[in-house]
């Protein structure tokens, strides 16, 4: 009898994810979608939770915003550029990062009526 029971059927590769390496961060075009493509994006770090949220931007606010869905190319892969975000996001989620890249699964969660891609950075 084998040692192990390993179910080789499951298939991540419908699922949401962001990965994270060197030269940015990555969306899965299923994390786009469940942004619904918006044109900008927030992207905001909950430190001491360990929680990378992105939301679509609202255009009336101040807060920065990073270029997302800008032509019909981007629905399916979009990489952000941000060397001081990822450097936050590798210290947070305790990595060391190279030209490969990290995946991490995203869920949408919606607070106070806002809708927001959350990724846990920190492994439980």
């Amino acid at each position: 009898m084998p040692k192990y029971s390993f179910d080789y059927s499951i298939d991540t590769s419908g699922m949401a994810k962001i990965s994270v390496s060197t030269v940015g961060i990555i969306f899965s075009r299923e994390a786009i979608a469940m942004l619904n493509y918006p044109e900008k994006v927030n992207i905001g770090l909950d430190r001491s939770k360990g929680i990378l949220g992105i939301r679509a931007a609202d255009p009336q606010s101040n807060i920065k915003a990073f270029d997302f869905v800008t032509s019909v190319k981007k629905r399916d892969w979009i990489r952000i550029q941000s060397k001081q975000l990822v450097t936050e996001i590798a210290k947070i989620a305790k990595l060391t990062l190279g030209k490969e890249s990290v995946p991490f699964l995203a869920t949408m969660e919606e607070d106070e009526d806002v809708k927001f891609l959350i990724v846990e950075l920190k492994k439980k």
